[in-house]
């Protein structure tokens, strides 16, 4: 899917403070400030509009950049994202504290093994398996595109 949106555009692919191959941050930065580091981005490769393909947890980050920046997005695609994580009254199929906490504890503990890269590598195989012989779906990968 790269390649081809890389045949008629400019593809930028933005790897977030903290996640992928950065290091590990202290504090979780919040959507202004994850929204701020994409600006720069777009600032320092001379990008004056982008369209975004917000995948996962980058749906809200970039749903929060088009409206902020509504002059600076000119598209904004959501791909296996979401409004609202965490369980609410009105969102009772969210995750709860405790379900979080032991997520957040499972990568903790194997954060720099290979056990994540291993589980994202065997879940990224099957998905791009499964969006192969699907046709018209978009792939799996993150991506954020800038012209």
């Amino acid at each position: 899917m790269l390649r081809r949106l890389a045949s008629f555009s400019r593809v930028i692919m933005f790897d977030k403070p903290g996640t992928g191959l950065s290091d590990r941050l202290a504090d979780f930065p919040t959507l202004e400030q994850r929204i701020d580091d994409v600006r720069a981005v777009m600032d320092a490769v001379g990008s004056e509009r982008a369209a975004f393909f917000g995948v996962s947890e980058g749906g809200p980050m970039s749903i929060l950049f088009a409206a902020t920046h509504p002059q600076r997005t000119s598209a904004l695609i959501l791909y296996g994202t979401y409004a609202r994580r965490m369980w609410a009254r009105d969102h009772p199929w969210g995750r709860t504290e405790a379900e979080m906490d032991a997520i957040l504890e499972r990568i903790d503990r194997a954060w720099g093994r290979d056990a994540l890269l291993e589980n994202r590598t065997r879940a990224s195989r099957t998905t791009t398996t499964r969006d192969g012989l699907s046709r018209g779906t978009s792939g799996s990968r993150p991506v954020l595109r800038l012209r």
